[in-house]
């Protein structure tokens, strides 16, 4: 299934570069409510609950994906304001979790007198894919991924998890957002070199009659590099404007 990773654009060459994702840890999320999507009426639970949620973000981190690239609010929350990159892959639906997004917290009534610190398994999987009905916009999807499957990265005193490409995620497109400048085209052409199947290109635009984000040229165009030589943005200059490009 065709997963799609919205990310800025210097991290995006460097993932490609490095044929990987960085696995987000769950605690570092932008959803408070990450791992916490059940009730906690009981006071005594809330402790389990949060040794339970401990235990899963020390066991687990997650790549987290959309099912679509067109969805301009997607760019402009995960795609650096449409300055970044949005990489297409693809996944077997076996290890891919939807999002069970609900109006309400979960009643965890039949769990709140267990006091051990390693939770159910399904409990598990309850608390790593509910989220807030409100986030429904996003179509996430989610693959879990388990830490000690991974070899960490230490920088400046901070372990990173990085997920290599491989059958079960391959890099298929490449799209580089409204806004992304100029000067990122040569460093993603370069990056994508040296994939034995080198991923699509595309450049893209926003739409002149909706609020959706598209391509220049049509989905079935095949050329060598990008599809689109239009409509990329110019650097801005940085003495004038505090922007990271």
């Amino acid at each position: 299934m065709r997963l799609y990773y919205f990310v800025k654009a210097k991290h995006a060459v460097d993932d490609m570069a490095k044929q990987r994702l960085k696995v987000s840890r769950l605690f570092d999320l932008n959803d408070p409510f990450e791992l916490y999507a059940g009730e906690q009426n009981d006071k005594a639970f809330r402790k389990t609950m949060k040794g339970w949620a401990a235990h899963i973000n020390q066991q687990n981190g997650v790549l987290c994906f959309s099912t679509s690239w067109r969805d301009p609010v997607m760019w402009s929350h995960y795609g650096d304001r449409h300055k970044g990159l949005c990489l297409g892959l693809d996944a077997p639906e076996s290890i891919v979790k939807p999002i069970d997004y609900r109006p309400k917290r979960l009643p965890f009534d039949q769990w709140k007198n267990l006091t051990h610190t390693d939770p159910p398994q399904d409990v598990t999987q309850r608390l790593l894919t509910t989220k807030f009905a409100r986030w429904r916009y996003e179509n996430e999807r989610r693959v879990i991924v388990p830490l000690g499957s991974l070899k960490p990265e230490t920088k400046k005193g901070r372990e990173y998890f990085f997920r290599p490409f491989d059958d079960d995620l391959r890099l298929v497109e490449v799209i580089a957002g409204a806004r992304c400048c100029v000067k990122w085209r040569p460093s993603i052409e370069s990056a994508v070199e040296k994939f034995s199947v080198k991923p699509r290109l595309m450049k893209a635009r926003l739409s002149f009659r909706q609020f959706k984000v598209v391509t220049q040229k049509l989905e079935n165009s095949v050329q060598r590099g990008f599809e689109c030589d239009m409509h990329w943005q110019e650097c801005p200059d940085p003495k004038e404007h505090d922007l990271d490009c």
